[in-house]
């Protein structure tokens, strides 16, 4: 799974079985491990086959710490089935704000149409961040889908969230979730501001690049996308975080055919809210979530550039 082996991080001089008999030393050669859901994680972010089942044993496993139980619950957008989705009904009435947040992440696998009914009550959520996140994720939900009552709870809901993106206007991650929320609300022009903004923050932002190449994408503006696309290839060349992000990204093209013109996915970035450092998205037709961005961006940089 690539877990880092802690003791021969420090002790680097020694053999790693020099560690194992150190372990075995203080704890016995019988130990039960205090953990039990690495596999899991490892299971969603490889994209394994097993990932849904052990995804929901960790999530109802009452031995799983809070902390990993929303992690679980972030990672399961992908791989979504009925039980699943009951696990997301018990993890948004969850009395940890943490594993509401999580949870809440693990809606953005729901249809918008459908979100609603899962999400609304977070809406007034006592905690801040899980309702800055609720309102995040129901900015999908087609207005027509709402009652005008629903509309206007949504409406105040998203003042709030403007609110909390706009105190955060110094960060360019503030800035392309704004840009990203503005978005799925209809708004292109704003949202264009605010991820011409991030990139005026950070010229190595993948995320406001590859969401303003979508935008243009989603615009018709294709060639404009394909031209920020390559202005962020010419500064990973040159290494640096843009560099190692772009080698990376879970982002995939939009050509089915491979040819790297478009972008299909948005790539996911980081809410500036004060509980979370989980990303987000702007949702888009592909079911598929990683597969071509990553060799379309790489495709043009050096080897020794890459990480």
């Amino acid at each position: 799974m690539g877990t880092p082996n802690a003791c021969n991080d420090c002790h680097r001089d020694k053999p790693p079985e020099w560690g194992a008999a150190a372990v075995e030393r203080w704890y016995a050669p019988e130990r039960k491990s205090f953990q039990n859901f690495a596999e899991a994680l490892h299971a969603a972010r490889a994209e394994l086959p097993e990932a849904a089942g052990l995804l929901h044993r960790a999530v109802t496993d009452p031995q799983t710490p809070g902390i990993a139980v929303a992690t679980a619950y972030a990672e399961m957008p992908r791989y979504l089935t009925p039980v699943l989705l009951a696990d997301l009904r018990r993890g948004l009435a969850d009395p940890d704000p943490l594993v509401r947040l999580g949870a809440l992440h693990g809606v953005e696998g729901v249809d918008p149409d459908q979100r609603w009914g899962l999400a609304e009550p977070l809406l007034a959520d006592p905690v801040r961040a899980v309702r800055v996140e609720a309102t995040a994720v129901l900015a999908a939900v087609p207005a027509a889908r709402l009652s005008a009552d629903q509309r206007a709870q949504f409406e105040r809901a998203a003042k709030k969230y403007i609110a909390v993106q706009r105190f955060n206007a110094d960060r360019p991650e503030a800035r392309v979730t704004l840009g990203a929320f503005l978005a799925q609300r209809g708004e292109p022009a704003e949202a264009e501001a605010e991820y011409r903004a991030a990139l005026k923050l950070d010229p190595h932002s993948v995320a406001a690049y590859v969401n303003l190449a979508d935008l243009y994408r989603s615009a018709g503006r294709e060639k404009e996308g394909e031209a920020l696309l390559r202005e962020a290839l010419e500064r990973a060349r040159g290494g640096g975080p843009c560099s190692r992000s772009l080698a990376g990204a879970p982002a995939p093209a939009s050509g089915s055919d491979g040819d790297g013109k478009g972008v299909r996915r948005s790539h996911r970035t980081a809410p500036a809210t004060p509980m979370s450092t989980r990303s987000r998205s702007i949702p888009a037709a592909s079911a598929t979530r990683r597969a071509g961005f990553s060799k379309q961006v790489t495709r043009g940089i050096p080897p020794t550039a890459r990480h």
